[in-house]
C-alpha cells in the first residue's frame, strides 16, 4: 500500500495573492520604524497592528448566512473546529514519533513534517518577500520529529519530568549567501505552559504580543541582524495551539516585516493541513485484503463505504433433509429435498473494515440478519445490501442524523465510511473534532450544507 502526501490546503491563487499583499502591506506598515532602526547586532521586537479577529464559531460550524462566501477549507468554516482537530493530530504525531527518554539525546527527525509541505511554505515565502528583497527558503529536506525542554514542564510536575513534546519541521541544510534557513513547531499548551513560557524559552517578551490581522490569536517575536546575517523567531498562540517560525539568511529577506507576514500568512495552511489528512482511498481487490489481513478471499470482494465482504472458503453442499417418515419407501414419486441451514459456511462472509493503517478482517460473520453486520458498526443502508433485517427493533439498526459528542456503532460507521475516502482519522466511535473536521471537509468538498452534522444530506451523499 502506497500512502500519498497529506493534503495542503492552499488556496486559490489569485485570492491567495491578494490575502498576502494585504498582510505584507500591515505588517510593513507596523515594523517599518523597528526595520529601520535595525542596526549590526541589535535586536527588535516584532509588532503588528492590534486588530480585532474576526467573530468565528465559538465550538462548533455556522451555517453562512445567504449571500456569504461559501467556506473552502474547514479554517473558513470555523476556526475553532480547525484548531481543535489540529491540537488533535498534533498528538497522533507525538504517539507515533515520541520524545527521547530522560537524559537521552532527541532522535533525528526524520519523519514527514505534518505542519505544512516545503512547496507551501516556499511559494509564502516567495509571495511575500518585499521589492528587492531575498526569501529564497532552503527545505530540501524537511523533516519532523518531537523535542522538548525543560522550561516547558509545568511548575506541579517532579524535576525529573520531562517538558511538554514540541512537534519540530526542520531541515538539516545551513543557511547560504542568497538562501534562507527556515523551521517551523508546534505544541499543544497544555498542564499548566503557557504562551508566556514558550515566548520566554524563544527569548521573547510576551507582553509585546499583538493579535495579527485575520488570524487572531497573539503574536511575539524578535530579531537580531549582523552585517549578512538576520535571524527572526516569531511565535503565535490561539486556543492553546502554539505555532513558532524561525528565519535565517541574508538580511534583505530575513527582518521583522518578512518573519511577522510570513508565520501570518501560512497559519491556516497549517491549521488546515493538521486538521484535515486525506490520502488516495485504499484498493479493494483480493491482493490488498490478503496483504494486509492475511486472508485470501476465492473471488473478487463486494466493497461498499469502506467494508469489504467475500468468501475465502469453498461452500460445501447443502446436508440432505432426514426423509419423510410419512412417505412410502416403495413410492418411485418421492424426491429428496436440501436446504442450507443459516449458519452453513454459505452464509458465512469474511467481513473487512478500513483503517488508516490498511484494512482490517472484523471474521467470519453469519450473513443471515442485516442486524449481524450492525453490530460491527455498520450503517442499516450498507447492512442491508448484504442481508435482510430480522430484528427491527435492534438498537444497532436506528436511524437518524450523528451529531458532533456523539459515540457509538453509527459514529463508527461514519469514520469507516470517512476512511473508505481516505480520510485520516481515528475509527474510535467518538464523534471528535478530527471526525468533525473530516465531515466539514467533506461537506465543503461536496457543495452540501456545512454543518459538521452528518444529517440526511450527507448521509446520502456518503452511501450510508
Amino acid at each position: 500500500m502506497t500512502k500519498s502526501q497529506p493534503r495542503s490546503r492552499r488556496r486559490s491563487n489569485r485570492g491567495r495573492a491578494g490575502r498576502a499583499a494585504r498582510v505584507g502591506r500591515v505588517a510593513l506598515a507596523a515594523l517599518a520604524g523597528i526595520a529601520a532602526s535595525l542596526a549590526a547586532g541589535s535586536v527588535a521586537a516584532l509588532a503588528a497592528p492590534a486588530i480585532t479577529p474576526a467573530t468565528t464559531s465559538a465550538a462548533r460550524v455556522t451555517v453562512a448566512a445567504p449571500g456569504l462566501p461559501r467556506p473552502t477549507t474547514v479554517f473558513d468554516a470555523s476556526v475553532s473546529l480547525a484548531v481543535e482537530a489540529s491540537r488533535a493530530r498534533l498528538g497522533q504525531f507525538v504517539d507515533a514519533n515520541p520524545l527521547a527518554p530522560a537524559g537521552q539525546p532527541d532522535a533525528e527527525p526524520t519523519a514527514q513534517c505534518p505542519l505544512v509541505s516545503p512547496d507551501t511554505l516556499s511559494t509564502a515565502a516567495i509571495e511575500l518577500v518585499p521589492s528587492g528583497g531575498n526569501l529564497q527558503l532552503q527545505l530540501d529536506p524537511w523533516t519532523a520529529g518531537t523535542t522538548t525542554d525543560p522550561e516547558l514542564r509545568p511548575d506541579a510536575a517532579p524535576p525529573e519530568a520531562q517538558g511538554l513534546p514540541v512537534v519540530r519541521c526542520v531541515t538539516s541544510m545551513r543557511a547560504g549567501a542568497a538562501t534562507t534557513r527556515a523551521e517551523l513547531f508546534a505544541l499543544d499548551l497544555i498542564d499548566g505552559v503557557t504562551f508566556g513560557d514558550v515566548a520566554r524559552l524563544n527569548r521573547l517578551d510576551p507582553a509585546l504580543a499583538v493579535t495579527p490581522a485575520g488570524v487572531g490569536g497573539e503574536m511575539v517575536g524578535s530579531c537580531q541582524e549582523t552585517a549578512d546575517t538576520g535571524v527572526c523567531v516569531v511565535v503565535w498562540q490561539s486556543r492553546r495551539l502554539a505555532l513558532g517560525l524561525t528565519l535565517e539568511g541574508p538580511p534583505a529577506g530575513v527582518n521583522p516585516s518578512t518573519a511577522a507576514a510570513l508565520l501570518t500568512d501560512v497559519i491556516p495552511d497549517v491549521i488546515d493541513t493538521l486538521a484535515v489528512v486525506r490520502r488516495a482511498p485504499l484498493t479493494c481487490d483480493i491482493a490488498s485484503l490478503s496483504a494486509d489481513t492475511g486472508v485470501t478471499l476465492l473471488s473478487a470482494p463486494l466493497c461498499d463505504d469502506g467494508w469489504a465482504f467475500g468468501t475465502s472458503v469453498e461452500c460445501p453442499p447443502p446436508p440432505p433433509l432426514p426423509a419423510d417418515p410419512s412417505s412410502s419407501s416403495t413410492s418411485s414419486t418421492s424426491t429428496t429435498t436440501t436446504t442450507t441451514t443459516p449458519f452453513s459456511p454459505c452464509r458465512s462472509l469474511d467481513v473487512f473494515h478500513v483503517e488508516s493503517g490498511g484494512w482490517v478482517h472484523n471474521g467470519s460473520i453469519d450473513s443471515a440478519c442485516a442486524e449481524n453486520l450492525t453490530r460491527l458498526g455498520m450503517t442499516v443502508v450498507t447492512a442491508r445490501a448484504i442481508a435482510p433485517v430480522c430484528e427491527d427493533d435492534d438498537p444497532s439498526v436506528a436511524t437518524g442524523g450523528i451529531r458532533p459528542d456523539a459515540q457509538g456503532l453509527r459514529v463508527t460507521a461514519l469514520q469507516v465510511a470517512l476512511t473508505g475516502l481516505g480520510y485520516v482519522l481515528p475509527i474510535d466511535g467518538t464523534y471528535g473534532p478530527l471526525t468533525e473536521a473530516a465531515v466539514v471537509d467533506y461537506q465543503i468538498t461536496n457543495g452540501l450544507t456545512v454543518d459538521g452534522i452528518t444529517g440526511s444530506q450527507t448521509q446520502g451523499s456518503l452511501g450510508i
